[in-house]
């Protein structure tokens, strides 16, 4: 099947290089590519430098992998072209956002590494957390609407505060 997935995406590279496009995916735990593992599989199978990785630790985490920030990070930085972050722990066998920082994906650590590495590329916040409510899991899978953006403000907020005292600290 990923053979399969990536013979369709090496087309589609070759359309996008034609515009001078970039194809990027994302490891997405309800996806083909969750882990650091599956996508550097996946982007190695596909083989061309138009297709590049949106590296998410905690969608690592989320799937399983509990060294995301380290040795996940290290098999897939020299296809990172964009970065997602945002937190979370696994209470009673759910995933459970949380501020950054509060988590244990180690967003500080994965903040950290991305400096020292010399990454140029974005970072984006990628708010799961809610202050007074814990988003549904099928909301996570298909976010969208208001439903999904429902206290996401105050959970932004509190989430951005965390993380520029993060950059200070790096």
């Amino acid at each position: 099947r990923m053979t399969d997935i990536a013979a369709h995406f090496r087309e589609a590279a070759r359309i996008a290089a034609d515009g001078r496009v970039r194809l990027i995916i994302e490891n997405e735990h309800t996806c083909n590519v969750a882990t650091s593992t599956e996508i550097d599989a996946f982007l190695t199978e596909v083989a061309t430098p138009t297709v590049r990785a949106l590296w998410d630790p905690c969608n690592a985490f989320w799937s399983g992998e509990d060294d995301a920030v380290s040795s996940g990070y290290d098999r897939v930085k020299s296809h990172i072209a964009h970065v997602h972050v945002k937190d979370a722990v696994i209470e009673g066998g759910k995933h459970v956002a949380t501020v950054l920082g509060e988590g244990n994906v180690g967003v500080q650590g994965q903040l950290d590494r991305l400096i020292h590495d010399g990454y140029a590329g974005y970072v984006s916040l990628e708010t799961h957390y809610r202050v007074h409510a814990v988003l549904d899991d099928e909301l996570v899978k298909r976010p969208g609407g208001s439903a999904f953006s429902a206290g996401g403000e105050e959970g932004t907020r509190r989430c951005l505060v965390a993380w520029n005292a993060m950059r200070a600290s790096a």
